[in-house]
């Protein structure tokens, strides 16, 4: 597919076709986690040809819709005018890590398709990359949630405040647990 295409189809979106790809993202990764979680029970179905097209499959999916769902959120960001948490910086470096994420999957890829064998370096390398960034967005998250913590705490309701709060809390704990599992998974 030409990148124009997809890109003049990704700012067509609506909110029909946003909740059909969603479901598509969805339930892509549900039978991702659940081969993940039988895969030491069945090697032979995992590196059959048929295992082998059901993991490239899960890329080219994760890959096209990955890209749509950028292109959409860069279209939303547009039409709000955000600004809030440098959010065109953001979205760039989403963007790049997300293409980086690609490249780095198309070659494991390749690899499977050609040695059916893949070097673990890149998947850990995989790791690394996602996890970082969803460490840094939780931790944006968690800095937005502060500041507007900070700007409401003394001319808004105690309620608003604390939910506010616990919100900001919970993007901490996100952070933190994101920092655990990463050192877990590299470990």
């Amino acid at each position: 597919m030409d990148r124009k295409v997809l890109l003049e189809s990704a700012t067509r979106l609506d909110g029909r076709k946003l909740l059909a790809l969603f479901t598509v993202v969805v339930a892509t990764i549900l039978i991702d986690s659940e081969v993940g979680v039988v895969s030491d029970f069945i090697p032979e179905k995992i590196s059959s040809s048929a295992g082998i097209s059901l993991f490239v499959c899960t890329a080219i999916i994760f890959a096209i819709s990955g890209f749509f769902i950028l292109s959409y959120v860069k279209q939303i960001g547009k039409e709000s005018g955000a600004t809030i948490l440098h959010l065109n910086r953001t979205h760039k470096l989403v963007t790049v890590v997300q293409y980086a994420l690609v490249a780095i999957i198309a070659f494991v890829v390749l690899q499977i398709v050609v040695t059916l064998q893949y070097n673990t370096f890149s998947l850990a390398l995989t790791i690394s990359i996602s996890y970082g960034l969803w460490i840094m967005t939780m931790a944006l998250l968690a800095r937005a949630f502060y500041s507007w913590y900070k700007s409401i705490a003394y001319r808004s309701e105690s309620q608003s405040k604390i939910l506010i709060l616990i919100l900001g809390f919970s993007m901490v704990a996100y952070v933190t647990n994101g920092i655990f599992l990463i050192a877990n998974y590299l470990v």
